[in-house]
């Protein structure tokens, strides 16, 4: 029997009393990708077919506490929240929107402060806006660097799949703050920058510099 139809047989088995959902597919699929992954670098390291495979799945673990996840989720009222996963939740609300509000408040300065031919006046109007824009974007990084991280109760592979979900939910997280930031920068530079010279017919090639800088970021955290 091919070994790779075998581990899915035994994935299959394990998972029996697991509700059919999508999610319940979806990290039979992920499960069996990493125990294949698994099997492959012990056969190169000289394992035997069975010694790979039984090794392999020894790494497992107990699945017991992931199928009885899958069940709750489809129980939502007699679902069990974490208090602190909820606490977290509502301060990174509040700092998202506060954040946020800085941001279109920063356009502010700039357009009081310019209203006055005072030049020096004008560039601590300037100065505010961009000290508005730091605050805010410390505030988005602090709230991205400070989330809950997941720490491996035992070290098998159920476990490992757990610390990979939530570091690379993470990750996604902080990439598109950094990304959501960039966009909000180019559209207050733009506006500066076109009300100063009056260029609207060129500043625009600004969000397609932004459009450049979008796929690079994305394509570094891809190669990461």
């Amino acid at each position: 029997m091919d070994m790779n139809i075998k581990l899915r047989q035994f994935i299959d088995s394990i998972f029996e009393d697991a509700p059919q959902t999508q999610k319940t597919a979806d990290l039979k699929e992920e499960i069996i990708n990493n125990l294949t992954d698994k099997y492959d670098e012990l056969i190169r390291e000289g394992k035997s077919e069975d010694t790979a495979y039984n090794l392999a799945v020894a790494s497992i673990g107990d699945v017991g506490e992931l199928i009885k996840s899958l069940k709750n989720a489809q129980h939502v009222n007699s679902r069990y929240i974490d208090p602190e996963i909820e606490k977290s939740k509502h301060r990174s609300a509040l700092l998202i929107s506060v954040a946020v509000c800085m941001y279109i408040l920063s356009v502010i300065p700039p357009i009081l402060f310019g209203l006055s031919e005072n030049i020096n006046s004008q560039l601590r109007g300037v100065v505010v806006m961009f000290v508005m824009i730091a605050g805010a974007t410390a505030l988005i990084i602090y709230n991205a660097m400070t989330r809950p991280k997941y720490y491996k109760t035992d070290d098998t592979l159920v476990e490992d799949f757990k610390k990979y979900q939530m570091n690379n939910s993470n990750i996604k997280q902080f990439r598109n703050t950094i990304i959501s930031v960039m966009w909000m920068l180019i559209v207050v530079i733009y506006f500066i920058i076109s009300f100063a010279i009056g260029a609207w017919h060129l500043t625009w090639l600004i969000f397609i510099i932004g459009a450049a800088l979008n796929q690079i970021i994305k394509a570094i955290f891809d190669l990461r």
